[in-house]
């Protein structure tokens, strides 16, 4: 644990093998956690609501929102875990899968990715140098070793980058129509392309160029409440609260996919 209480805190969990020949902050704490005795491998704590239990391994799949690194004061901005979990099935990895996590934010459906596909490598591109410290720091988090960070603005950024066999797309820094032109032209055949999209209009330019492009593709709206507790009296009462409604896109080259509908 590193820089505690200051804006450069740092958390990194690892068994004792992953921290040789790391550097760390001077300002640091180490905490050793017996995973066999704890129950499975440590995981970071999951915020003041957490449950006072042993530790658990982390889940295959819907890591949760607030066990990831996130943006100060702007927590909050992450792909949800219903959205990703959506995202994820229709991305349909393979093992060994390249993948392509473009606008990757927090990094939390890479990190998701890479863990689908250990025997796989994901590369997730980011903009803003912040928010690629971030996701290495979300990578060390839950051990996503083949997940590459890749500082740089697409479409430029992914150049260099070897053919992938998925791509997710989940932010476009307004050049969306470039970004999904210069994926087209990379993404092997059989391969999937997906897209989260908050607006009518960003999700209007997206099938606009799938059609110019005579892709095939489908979407799934997914609008998520989840439940919130009330103080009333002696009484528990439950609500529910609505998130932002995300547009998720599926797109393939005519004959190599497969609609939710199949």
């Amino acid at each position: 644990c590193e820089n505690l209480g200051t804006p450069e805190e740092r958390v990194v969990a690892s068994d004792l093998a992953g921290l040789v020949g790391r550097e760390f902050a001077p300002l640091n704490v180490l905490v050793l956690v017996d995973a066999e005795r704890a129950g499975g491998a440590a995981r970071p704590a999951l915020g003041p609501d957490a449950p006072d239990a042993a530790p658990r391994p982390w889940p295959v799949l819907g890591l949760p929102d607030q066990a990831f690194a996130q943006r100060r004061p702007q927590a909050g901005l992450i792909t949800k875990l219903e959205v990703r979990a959506v995202s994820l099935a229709r991305l349909a990895l393979r093992p060994g899968d390249t993948v392509w996590d473009v606008g990757a934010g927090t990094g939390s459906v890479g990190i998701e990715a890479a863990r689908l596909v250990p025997d796989g490598r994901v590369y997730a591109v980011e903009r803003r140098a912040e928010d690629v410290a971030r996701v290495r720091e979300n990578a060390a988090r839950f051990r996503a070793d083949n997940l590459v960070a890749v500082l740089g603005e697409a479409p430029e950024a992914l150049a260099t980058l070897p053919d992938p066999d998925a791509v997710f797309v989940g932010g476009s820094g307004g050049r969306l129509r470039e970004v999904l032109r210069a994926v087209a032209a990379r993404l092997r055949r059989g391969g999937r392309l997906v897209c989260n999209l908050a607006t009518l209009e960003n999700l209007a330019e997206a099938e606009s160029v799938l059609a110019e492009l005579g892709w095939e593709r489908d979407v799934v709206l997914v609008n998520v409440a989840r439940s919130r507790a009330l103080a009333a009296g002696a009484r528990r009462l439950t609500r529910l609260s609505a998130l932002e409604p995300v547009f998720v896109l599926a797109a393939w080259r005519p004959g190599e996919g497969m609609s939710h509908e199949a």
